[in-house]
């Protein structure tokens, strides 16, 4: 069984709580879903999309559509495109800001995985269950993640 450690809510942005969840001597760190089970009320988006993963846009800067939605990371912003349609560039620092810095082995627990937007007129909720980031810090002492996947399961509240 994986050791468990559980820190303050908020304590994601601390340098010495994510240098626990860094891997190795990296500066590479995992937010994980899979290690509890976690209810997430989608009563009011209760139309399931699709599953999504994205990149960099460094790496990969073109548009690989999956079930009609692409879904790119640039710093700490999530951008979801709509194939034929618009994209939405999201702030994840709020989502950042939430998490808790909880640990099981040498992954940091999701313990807020919902990121909420807007995209031709319609609302979606990413649950997000993966998302691997560089970290560094900041000019203010507080960490600063740069991310590099994600993936997850994309709602919408109502489909067209």
């Amino acid at each position: 069984m994986l050791g468990q450690r559980t820190i303050a809510t908020g304590t994601a942005r601390d340098p010495a709580v994510i240098a626990k969840a860094a891997m190795g001597t990296s500066d590479i760190v995992m937010f994980m879903t899979e290690h509890r089970d976690q209810p997430v009320d989608v009563s009011a988006t209760p139309t399931y999309v699709a599953r999504v993963f994205g990149a960099t846009r460094r790496q990969f800067p073109d548009l690989d559509y999956k079930d009609g939605f692409a879904v790119q990371l640039d710093g700490e912003s999530l951008i979801v495109s709509r194939e034929g349609g618009g994209s939405a560039e999201i702030s994840l620092a709020e989502w950042f800001d939430r998490q808790s810095g909880e640990l099981v082995g040498d992954s940091a627990l999701i313990t807020w995985p919902q990121v909420e937007f807007e995209l031709d007129g319609l609302r979606y909720k990413l649950l997000v269950t993966l998302f691997m980031t560089s970290a560094s810090t900041g000019a203010d002492g507080k960490v600063v993640y740069d991310g590099e996947k994600v993936g997850g399961d994309l709602f919408v509240e109502s489909s067209n």
